[in-house]
């Protein structure tokens, strides 16, 4: 796994759904199934490797195999609960996330009160 570079996340609220760029999967041992954590308390968004069976999973294996820069991952409630942690938040806007990876649990952690609002420029 390679630790020199920093996974990245975006969540767009307009879509609504949480992007998780490739690089960052790669960094927790590349998955095919995954499982997004919300934490409350420390205002924390984590990704974990899970598997098949386990319902709450998402499955991630056909944007892995294919030329996909991102997997895009669309959830209304999950956006919305984050949205309430996070009211600060534009319901137009999209934000970048950077985080950390714990290689020896494959989790990568993202504070999700510490975005960075993308700003689309006028063509």
């Amino acid at each position: 796994m390679n630790n020199n570079k920093i996974p990245i996340i975006s969540i767009s609220m307009t879509k609504p759904a949480i992007r998780i760029y490739k690089e960052t999967l790669h960094q927790i041992g590349n998955p095919t199934h995954i499982l997004l954590l919300v934490n409350p308390k420390d205002y924390s968004l984590a990704i974990f490797p899970s598997c098949k069976s386990d319902v709450k999973a998402h499955n991630v294996e056909k944007y892995m195999k294919s030329n996909y820069k991102s997997v895009v991952l669309y959830s209304t409630p999950l956006i919305r609960s984050l949205k309430t942690l996070c009211p600060e938040w534009k319901n137009d806007g999209t934000y970048k996330f950077y985080g950390e990876v714990f290689p020896e649990e494959r989790v990568a952690k993202f504070i999700i009160n510490k975005g960075i609002e993308i700003i689309k420029q006028e063509k």
